[in-house]
């Protein structure tokens, strides 16, 4: 489709010509980046009229009178041909290139060009040619600065020839190079084709399965990326291997897949070789019918392709056919034929020979030129010493004022070092005022618990006394209606009798009235719910107690057990009843400790653990004796921490809770006071599963 609309566009540009005899420059290259853009995604489609639309692009541009222009597009009008197959005309194109560059003194485009033409003739199979030009490539490359990844394509090039020269030492050292300087950059196209050409050699080496693996390591990524042309490089790689391997009917599937993308990407002179091969391989596989009919073939098309050497090949071979059929006449024309194209190829050696001493001779030529050049440079040089010579005349009259900016300087540096210990004395005074704010919020949340346990401690000891009264009458009425209890009985038989008194039997009626039984059952309930209350009174207020009790700066013994209760009693008001708590205490000693501080402590904890859990969810209580340390561990399933916040939680100031719920002095507070006791807390949290805290304390304490 792409080459479709590529073509489109070409037609359209042609008649647009028609209309216009002078193609702006602008038009020309957006057209000639299209089909550069078509040619470079390795699925390019061999088109004749692509390639005539590219000679009027050429034209125009020559008219123009834009060199630049000219050269790209005779860089795809090159690349053109060589998709067709007709790598005569595309090498004539390259030496154009070639001269062009040389004229305008672009050795690095004559490196380049260089390489493509290298290409060609490592196509053409003249090895010993093609790495000629890439040494020269190489040589330009290195010398004028090219960069480093343009400089691992020569040596990948270079590897492959040496590899086919069945030199794998110098191919697997190029190759190398190549692999470090890509791998550093991460060209993950450039890897593909080192790992092809590695399975070159890994196949010359007899090592197949190693080459097997860097034949097929790449094809997927290829055949994603829509690079046929790097498909059919790794098929014919395994089909070699496989040759090799005399595993032929992986070799057949290979090569026939390879026949089938060079169809369709319409590829005659790659199809013609293909063919060649295949013929070859059925005959390996004992299959000669298969065999002889796409030689048959063969000579029906060959005449179309432009290779010499294929078309001798396939002559040569039709004339062994025809002679064992007993055809010698036949035999004969095609024998004909392959001296004739053995002439040709004679000749074109010698001519590629005269082209290639021609331009050995301009490469020296230009290296004279360049050493004549290095020779006016040394000239140049002793001019250059002279004027610096009269320059450092005229710095020794300059070194005064070097000398006053010197002194100037170490003045601005003098003041600068005061800026900065001003700057340094500031910053020291903040952080000072950030510890002093810091100790004062921490006194100001000493002094709240302080009052709230005198609060506490008076709240409890005024509610203490009206409960005892509530709680003795509450006992005394209980045992009065025990006493009375019988009396009703008594009364209720009487109901039985016969001989009941007119005083009796109104007493009787009133009490049946009053439904008595009722009233006793109610009164019974409503003094047991009042013994209930009182009783659950008189735990809230020792909890108080117990909770409120100051101990001052004294380490005194205290049960944890009953701080870890007083806290719960003082946060009820915050459970709901889907809320449970489990309390698993372990036998501990009393513990040496500021108990007051320790409640604030574990009041903290559970407070926090209530607001994580919400409204349902679990808390877990456990304490148990770890050598001499009492230890407490407070666990909750709520929605826990992350790790940074983990690494924050005891910060002053720092909280997750929505402003106007937390100060962030809590858990800092608590962090404080366990070290005051020589003791350490730790948090270990999961999101979403829940945070466990750790308390240890020694359980005596010593100066």
């Amino acid at each position: 489709m792409k080459r479709l609309l590529l073509l489109l566009c070409c037609i359209y540009s042609h008649f647009g010509q028609a209309q216009s005899p002078k193609e702006p420059l602008q038009t020309l290259r957006r057209e000639a980046a299209a089909i550069g853009k078509s040619m470079a995604n390795g699925a390019a489609v061999a088109d004749e009229k692509v390639r005539q639309r590219l000679i009027v692009l050429h034209q125009q541009a020559v008219a123009a009178g834009s060199v630049e222009d000219e050269m790209q597009i005779l860089n795809l009008l090159a690349n053109e041909y060589f998709i067709m197959g007709q790598l005569r005309e595309s090498a004539q194109v390259q030496q154009k290139l070639i001269l062009l560059a040389k004229k305008h003194d672009d050795s690095l485009s004559v490196s380049s060009h260089l390489m493509d033409l290298g290409r060609l003739y490592f196509n053409e199979e003249k090895f010993s040619a093609a790495l000629n030009l890439y040494m020269e490539a190489l040589r330009l490359r290195e010398r004028y600065g090219a960069r480093k990844s343009s400089i691992a394509l020569v040596y990948t090039h270079i590897g492959r020839v040496y590899a086919q020269l069945n030199d794998l030492q110098a191919a697997e050292k190029y190759l190398q190079k190549a692999y470090q300087i890509k791998a550093e950059a991460k060209d993950t196209i450039a890897l593909g084709m080192i790992h092809v050409s590695m399975a070159e050699v890994y196949r010359r080496a007899k090592k197949y399965e190693l080459a097997e693996k860097n034949f097929q390591r790449d094809i997927p990524k290829r055949l994603q990326n829509n690079n046929l042309e790097g498909v059919m490089e790794c098929y014919r790689g395994l089909t070699d291997l496989y040759t090799d391997w005399k595993k032929y009917d992986q070799a057949v599937y290979f090569c026939e897949q390879n026949l089938r993308l060079a169809r369709q990407l319409n590829r005659k002179r790659v199809e013609g070789r293909l063919m060649l091969r295949l013929a070859n391989l059925y005959e390996k596989q004992n299959n000669p019918q298969k065999a002889n009919e796409l030689y048959q073939k063969m000579g029906l098309k060959v005449g179309q392709i432009h290779s010499l050497p294929l078309q001798r090949d396939t002559y040569q071979k039709l004339s062994t056919l025809n002679a064992r059929a007993g055809n010698f006449e036949a035999a004969y024309q095609y024998l004909q034929r392959v001296n004739a194209l053995n002439d040709s190829i004679m000749d074109e050696n010698s001519q590629k020979l005269l082209s290639e001493l021609r331009a050995k001779f301009e490469v020296e030529q230009k290296e004279h030129e360049i050493a004549e050049l290095d020779r006016q440079n040394k000239a140049q040089e002793q001019q250059r010493k002279l004027l610096l010579l009269g320059i450092a005349t005229l710095s020794l009259l300059a070194l005064g004022v070097i000398y006053l900016n010197i002194s100037r300087r170490k003045a601005f540096q003098k003041l600068a070092q005061e800026q900065r210990q001003t700057q340094q004395l500031l910053t020291e005074k903040e952080q000072l005022l950030q510890n002093l704010h810091h100790t004062q919020l921490h006194l100001v949340q000493s002094e709240k618990m302080a009052s709230l346990g005198l609060l506490t401690a008076g709240v409890a000891h005024e509610l203490n006394n009206p409960i005892g009264y509530i709680n003795a009458s509450v006992s005394a009425l209980k045992m009065d209606f025990l006493e009375l209890n019988p009396v009703r009985i008594k009364l209720l038989a009487l109901e039985q009798s016969q001989n009941l008194t007119q005083d009796v039997q109104a007493i009787l009626d009133d009490l049946e009235k009053m439904d008595a039984t009722y009233l006793f059952e109610e009164m019974g309930k409503l003094m047991q719910s009042i013994e209930n209350g009182t009783q659950r009174t008189t735990e809230i207020v020792a909890g108080l107690r117990t909770f409120s009790r100051d101990t001052g700066d004294a380490y005194l013994p205290a049960y944890l057990h009953e701080g870890i209760d007083s806290a719960l009693t003082l946060l009820n008001h915050k459970r709901n009843e889907k809320l449970l708590i489990h309390k698993n205490y372990g036998d501990l000693p009393p513990v040496s400790c500021q108990f007051s501080k320790i409640n604030q402590v574990f009041l903290n904890l559970l407070d926090n653990a209530i607001q994580a859990v919400g409204e349902a969810g679990e808390i877990f209580i456990q304490t148990w004796q770890e050598g001499q340390f009492a230890c407490v561990a407070i666990r909750d399933t709520g929605k826990g921490m992350d790790e940074a916040t983990q690494k924050r939680v005891f910060e002053p100031f720092f909280t997750t809770k929505e402003v106007g719920k937390g100060t962030g002095l809590g858990l800092s507070i608590s962090y404080a006071i366990v070290q005051q006791h020589r003791g350490s807390i730790e948090v270990s949290s999961q999101p979403n599963v829940g945070t466990t805290f750790t308390i240890k304390l020694p359980i005596a304490q010593t100066n």
